[in-house]
């Protein structure tokens, strides 16, 4: 072998350590239990199993753990370096912002929850953020299925493993047109009352609250 070579065959070989290392880091610091988060994301984390303690397991009918039980958790983690996370312990999956442009809404359906009350079809609006705390949305009694809620544009840290959240845009009425207005939540009219329409209902802007239009209302077909 030419002896001028084995210097440049040695700095290639450095080159290439470094070039490995750096795109095996990630890897190499999960094994020690770190895990790091990109600025556009949040990680949904599934504890594999417990060993020790009384939650072990997710109560019956639940899918989300907020006592550190064996399954997904409620809470993910936010941007930045998270230790202790042994990847034979927990799984971690990334999830970026969910992003709503100017012009668009968001409809929530939550996969875990109370039971919605018989007769309704709207789980109701409970304090959680926007749905970016689900650990307060469960705590504080919200309700599995599509959502009264919903979320105006922005981006959001949303644990997809608990909502669904679909993108919708926002409804224009020209200036020569109206809006009839037909709900799928609330009671049916009187029967035999001979009304084609429930009554008018103040303080829900324009239909835009429906947490404020249905318990006034309690009425579903057209309004006026």
């Amino acid at each position: 072998m030419n002896q001028d070579l084995i210097p440049f065959i040695g700095w290639g070989a450095v080159v290439l350590a470094i070039l490995i290392a750096l795109m095996a880091y990630k890897k190499v610091l999960r094994l020690f239990g770190l895990f790091i988060v990109p600025e556009d994301s949040v990680a949904i984390v599934t504890k594999k199993f417990v060993l020790f303690g009384r939650h072990k397991t997710l109560p019956d009918g639940r899918i989300i753990a907020l006592q550190g039980e064996a399954g997904i958790q409620a809470d993910t983690l936010a941007p930045g370096l998270h230790w202790w996370l042994w990847p034979w312990q927990y799984a971690t999956l990334l999830q970026r912002f969910i992003v709503l442009p100017e012009g668009t809404i968001g409809i929530v359906e939550a996969k875990d929850g109370a039971p919605i009350a018989v007769g309704r079809v709207l789980g109701k609006r409970v304090a959680s953020d926007s749905f970016q705390n689900p650990r307060a949305f469960l705590a504080n009694g919200g309700e599995r299925g599509p959502q009264i809620a919903v979320i105006p544009p922005g981006n959001y840290r949303i644990n997809t493993a608990l909502f669904t959240i679909r993108s919708c845009p926002a409804v224009e009425i020209p200036a020569d047109r109206i809006g009839i207005v037909e709900t799928m939540e609330g009671m049916p009219l009187t029967s035999g009352s001979g009304d084609i329409a429930g009554p008018v209902i103040e303080g829900h802007n324009s239909f835009q609250d429906a947490q404020a239009f249905v318990p006034s209302s309690r009425r579903s077909k057209s309004s006026t």
